[in-house]
């Protein structure tokens, strides 16, 4: 699905592929403005997440607009003053034809892969449970199990601890540019949100 962004044509915020936003959820303008008072979360946002490349990117699981409302609204309470940057690590899970699916982190093909059957000599792979992990520069950056619960859990758990940080300092007010046309009926403090992208998503 795509988000509805019709509604903010021509207010001047980048909304090329989503709403662009800094790294505290800011939502940014054309011209790389921050919008005073104004963020973004859910699937609709796009950032510049501390655990990825650097590059802005949406992230459409159901726990990810859960963490990223909470960390919009320390960016809106803040003020101007920094605040961490909003890290979010990527979770989801689904059930597929008796098999339990669950995913974390970056999935890089580049990385080391490495698959660890749960329980050997098994007929059944899936379903006696497999682990894998990628690993980048030494760092464990993602895993996907299957029917391997407690192993993926202990995984993602470790993985949330190892989280970077960054502290964003916001620039000095910039002159509003003319480009930046007021919100019709908008709140002085606007948090733009929308749902997630895929059904199979789950609590993670």
């Amino acid at each position: 699905e795509r988000p509805d962004l019709d509604w903010l044509e021509g207010t001047g915020i980048d909304i090329s592929d989503g709403v662009l936003c800094d790294e505290s959820l800011r939502v940014m303008t054309i011209d790389g403005t921050a919008v005073e008072g104004v963020v973004a979360c859910g699937s609709v946002a796009r950032w510049p997440n501390p655990r990825g490349n650097g590059t802005p990117a949406k992230c459409g699981q159901w726990i990810a607009a859960q963490e990223q409302g909470q960390g919009a609204a320390r960016t809106l309470l803040a003020g101007g003053r920094p605040v961490p940057a909003v890290s979010i690590l990527p979770r989801y899970w689904s059930h597929q034809l008796g098999l339990r699916i669950e995913v974390c982190g970056e999935l890089d093909p580049k990385a080391e892969i490495d698959v660890q059957e749960m329980r050997p000599g098994k007929k059944d792979v899936a379903k006696a449970g497999v682990l894998a992990t990628y690993v980048r520069d030494g760092h464990l950056i993602g895993a996907v199990a299957v029917n391997a619960p407690r192993m993926f859990t202990n995984l993602a758990r470790t993985m949330r601890l190892d989280e970077p940080s960054v502290t964003v300092i916001p620039a000095v007010p910039a002159p509003v540019s003319p480009a930046v046309v007021p919100l019709e009926r908008a709140p002085a403090r606007l948090a733009i949100g929308a749902g997630p992208s895929s059904p199979a998503y789950g609590p993670g």
